[in-house]
């Protein structure tokens, strides 16, 4: 009978110290999500081709714009002063319509290029995770509470840029 006991104490100890073991091993974490895109080399590769386009299409917009200054100029009848003005209008009517694409364009390729990001970000997160045996990490805005968290921001950086 003492046998007994004696056993069931150390399968009920086992249990107990098992269980606290487990759960002393999770390890959980927070990162900066901000931080780590805006450090990711693939985000400034994207900032880098977004700013030529933009540069791009302030370039045709200033031309455009100096096609409208160049009919501008006096008139010498009204005949010729319905001309420019309808010049004018036109001008005026294809440097908005420019504007306007070019600007949904650029909004677009921003959508596109932060989901690009975020999914290289993703896998690199997992793959961190993986090899550093980290349970849970989470971007730092959905962490409420944890009170042994650990922020693995620079650490994420710094594997993301060991891994281009």
């Amino acid at each position: 009978m003492d046998t007994l006991k004696t056993m069931g104490l150390h399968i009920l100890l086992f249990l107990v110290v098992g269980t606290f073991t487990c759960i002393a091993q999770e390890h959980y974490g927070f990162y900066d999500h901000n931080l780590v895109f805006e450090s990711s080399h693939w985000a400034q590769k994207r900032k880098i081709a977004l700013e030529q386009r933009m540069d791009s299409a302030e370039s045709k917009l200033r031309k455009l714009l100096l096609d409208l200054e160049r009919n501008v100029p006096g008139c010498n009848t009204p005949k010729e002063t319905d001309k420019r003005i309808k010049q004018v209008y036109a001008l005026q009517n294809k440097i908005e319509t420019f504007r306007k694409r070019a600007l949904q364009e650029i909004d677009s390729i921003r959508t596109i290029d932060s989901i690009y990001v975020n999914n290289k970000i993703y896998i690199a997160l997992e793959n961190f995770k993986e090899e550093t045996n980290i349970n849970h990490l989470y971007p730092e805005k959905v962490v409420l509470y944890c009170e042994s968290c650990t922020d693995f921001s620079n650490e994420l950086i710094q594997y993301i840029k060991s891994t281009q």
